[in-house]
């Protein structure tokens, strides 16, 4: 059980300017440092999106999980034997922790951090059904006068493309002690941390036109738990759901 949870998402992208202005209008925070954009969830202790300005196009760098560092020599040894390769740091990121790629090339860094604190409860939505009516003379919705601003609290799970998802849940299990969730057959699958887990972290989606000499993972959907769903045709910021602990 290496893989704990979700930690963050570095893209490179042409220009840091629209990316760190969409996710600032979703909600999050932004720091622009030079060609760089760091970007918070509001509760959040630390950036879970970078941006990395100058590409030629829009490419996932690399993506972070949260790890158990007393299982990192085993992962160690997993890796290759599942068809992955350790590799060094990116000139410019920390060599802490455990860099590797997958089979297909994805660039993954296990990182040693602690576990976010818990989010705050709120209130329950309100839903009336037959025989049970919980909300009287009121609207289920607040007025929009009323509500308060989106702000996105947490990154909640990564979507990958993969061109064989199969293989990929393969190695994420096998390598990096993941647990499979669900699955719609070899089209889409959702990978859970074995213990405490929401219902997954990292999801991968088939790929199926990818050029064969590009059939590596190029851009992940992202999502934060927020109060309400924004999206494009590669990120999206979806509304706050209800944890629910993972079985796998």
């Amino acid at each position: 059980m290496a893989v704990l949870g979700p930690y963050g998402v570095t893209l490179q992208v042409p220009d840091i300017e629209p990316g760190a202005q969409y996710y600032s209008e979703a909600g999050l925070l932004a720091k622009v440092d030079g060609n760089t954009a760091h970007l918070t969830c509001y509760a959040g202790a630390h950036e879970c999106i970078t941006l990395l300005g100058g590409a030629a196009r829009k490419r996932l760098h690399h993506l972070s999980l949260r790890a158990d560092p007393a299982l990192f020599d085993e992962v160690r040894r997993a890796v290759p034997a599942q068809g992955g390769q350790l590799i060094d740091a990116p000139r410019g990121f920390s060599a802490d922790g455990v860099w590797l790629e997958d089979p297909h090339g994805l660039c993954v860094h296990l990182v040693d951090a602690p576990r976010e604190n818990e989010l705050a409860s709120t209130e329950p939505f309100s839903i009336n059904g037959p025989g049970r009516v919980v909300r009287k003379n009121r609207s289920a919705m607040l007025a929009k006068a009323k509500a308060d601003d989106v702000r996105p609290v947490r990154l909640g799970h990564v979507l990958l493309f993969s061109p064989d998802v199969p293989r990929s849940v393969q190695f994420f299990s096998d390598a990096l002690g993941m647990g499979l969730a669900d699955r719609a057959q070899d089209v889409i699958a959702f990978m859970c941390a074995r213990h405490g887990s929401d219902h997954h972290v990292v999801a991968f989606v088939v790929l199926a036109s990818a050029p064969s000499a590009q059939a590596t993972p190029a851009t992940p959907g992202t999502e934060c738990r927020c109060n309400r769903p924004q999206a494009t045709a590669s990120t999206s910021l979806a509304g706050q759901t209800s944890p629910r602990q993972a079985t796998c």
